[in-house]
């Protein structure tokens, strides 16, 4: 059997604050058992996903493709430069939102109400997030957006229309950005060169907005019950929900595990 490789959104596809299902554990066990690849693919930054996943994966793709870990060796560190870094805090003031720009193991948070970050601040030996700095000083791979209801969100989305691609955290007025041209399909494309992984090997889970570009980029692309309409309709297969075992599922349907 060739060895196949599997990638995984976190939020909404993997887990639901940071706890994945019972039958979802399952499925990772036995995918490795197998022998293949699994990864997570993710807009959270790698210390997060680190500290939550890290015994159910063999690596990471995480802040959206542009920060891959495989076995704990970088292969991948593509930060945000100064040049867009300023261009978006100065978007950030002119729209006035409250943002987070997210690095590796720091993160840079600014007109937020910290409660909205608990899961972020709460889980490691020191805070996540700093609220003094200087714009020169941030050190990011990605960022969130936090709007004050829809109208403001529209707003923001049609004003960064042309550089980022938003993916809405829903009932938490945020959104996580994709820069377009550097996105989880890039990264999961310069992985699969890197393990000499064939595409027709390759599979994704998501339910997100920015989930579809990695779909756009493997062979097999996975949507879960509760994927919104766009990740369904660029899917391959729509399996059920992630209450309901849409991963373990979807595994049995392509025959990959008994």
């Amino acid at each position: 059997m060739s060895k196949k490789i599997f990638f995984f959104d976190i939020d909404g596809t993997l887990a639901v604050k940071n706890i994945i299902p019972e039958d979802t554990k399952e499925a990772l066990r036995k995918l490795q058992n197998l022998g293949h690849y699994v990864f997570i693919c993710t807009g959270r930054p790698y210390i997060y996903a680190k500290y939550h996943f890290e015994k159910y994966v063999d690596g990471f793709i995480c802040a959206n493709g542009r920060y891959i870990v495989y076995k704990e060796e970088v292969l991948l560190d593509e930060p945000l430069t100064r040049k867009q870094v300023s261009y978006f805090v100065d978007s950030f003031d002119k729209l006035e939102c409250g943002y987070n720009f997210n690095g590796v193991n720091l993160g840079y948070a600014h007109g937020i109400d910290f409660n909205k970050l608990a899961d972020m601040q709460t889980d490691y030996e020191h805070p996540y997030f700093i609220e003094d700095f200087k714009t020169e000083e941030i050190d990011a791979h990605m960022f969130d957006v936090h709007f004050n209801d829809q109208e403001h969100y529209q707003k923001i989305v049609s004003y960064l229309q042309d550089t980022v691609v938003l993916n809405e955290h829903f009932g938490h007025n945020s959104a996580d950005a994709t820069i377009i041209g550097y996105d989880k399909g890039i990264g999961i494309k310069k992985l699969l060169t890197i393990l000499k992984i064939e595409r027709d090997n390759s599979y994704a889970f998501g339910d997100g907005f920015n989930d579809v570009c990695m779909f756009k980029v493997v062979g097999h692309p996975i949507a879960m019950g509760n994927a919104v309409d766009v990740a369904k309709e660029a899917s391959e297969y729509t399996t059920s929900d992630i209450y309901d075992g849409g991963i373990y599922k979807a595994l049995l349907h392509y025959g990959i595990i008994e």
